[in-house]
């Protein structure tokens, strides 16, 4: 029982690891936030997102294997005594197999054709998914012997990243509080920049590129793309950190985003802006 206990435990990881990546990757997508998280899913779907199509279609077919397996195997071990039951549970946990076999292919696939997402490998990513395969190793290995637990390891893997995600969530609020005190550092240092900070419900991008566009000559330092968060912001000027201290340069261009009250606060509490807009 120990063999075939390791080796549906690692089946499962391994036909684990293909939702809990994909889900790391949304939710590093929108900064590890579940505001929005929430919000990304109620404008995608929910099931879509957290579930896909295919995949909740094998775990239902295999808790149904599982279910009728164990009815009847239950039945032919009452009626007729353990040993002719040797057989049908070979089958059954080869039938088990075959299912988790098809949740690794599924895997295989996206990732043979290049649609398989993955995070951008940062410490944060790293320990969270590090954590989360260690959590669903650990709780395989436990309900390996309930058969009809493991499709919902499966199709559950966002709830575990989720989970890992709460258990870090005060050091995760530790060492931000420590990058928005080394921003706030770096600001003070740059005593003769200019910083426009941006905010707004809508047109902040257009009015960054359009004061980029106006204040060329100046040659101002602008925050890229999608980086309008107080953490984007905040990794955006340690980053630049170097550049900025040793180069002469006058002005910052600063889009500035929000998704709760006092997000605007925070961010201008280390970026200081001396115009708004």
């Amino acid at each position: 029982m120990n063999n075939v206990q390791m080796i549906i435990t690692i089946l499962t990881v391994l036909g684990a690891l293909s939702p809990l990546l994909t889900f790391a990757t949304l939710f590093q997508q929108t900064e590890w936030r579940f505001d929005r998280l929430r919000e990304h899913l109620r404008h995608h779907g929910i099931l879509n997102q957290l579930f896909g199509k295919i995949r909740p279609v094998l775990a239902l077919c295999l808790l149904l294997t599982d279910l009728f397996g164990l009815f009847a195997l239950f039945n032919i071990i009452r009626s007729q005594g353990e040993m002719a039951g040797l057989r049908p549970f070979i089958f059954l946990i080869h039938a088990h197999e075959f299912w988790l076999a098809l949740f690794i292919l599924l895997g295989a696939v996206q990732l043979a054709m290049g649609k398989h997402r993955f995070p951008v490998w940062t410490t944060k990513a790293v320990l969270i998914v590090t954590l989360s395969i260690l959590m669903t190793t650990i709780t395989s290995f436990i309900v390996t012997p309930v058969l009809i637990l493991t499709p919902f390891i499966l199709i559950l893997q966002p709830f575990v990243v989720f989970c890992v995600w709460l258990i870090l969530l005060p050091l995760d609020r530790f060492m931000k509080q420590r990058t928005f005190k080394k921003a706030e550092t770096i600001r003070n240092q740059l005593t003769d920049v200019t910083v426009i900070g941006i905010a707004g419900s809508v047109g902040k991008t257009t009015t960054k590129e359009l004061l980029r566009c106006v204040l060329q000559d100046l040659s101002p330092v602008v925050t890229p793309e999608h980086i309008n968060t107080e953490m984007g912001i905040a990794n955006w000027l340690l980053q630049k950190s170097d550049s900025l201290l040793t180069t002469n340069h006058s002005l910052l261009i600063v889009e500035m985003g929000a998704y709760r009250i006092g997000e605007i606060a925070l961010t201008c509490s280390f970026i200081k802006p001396t115009i708004a807009v």
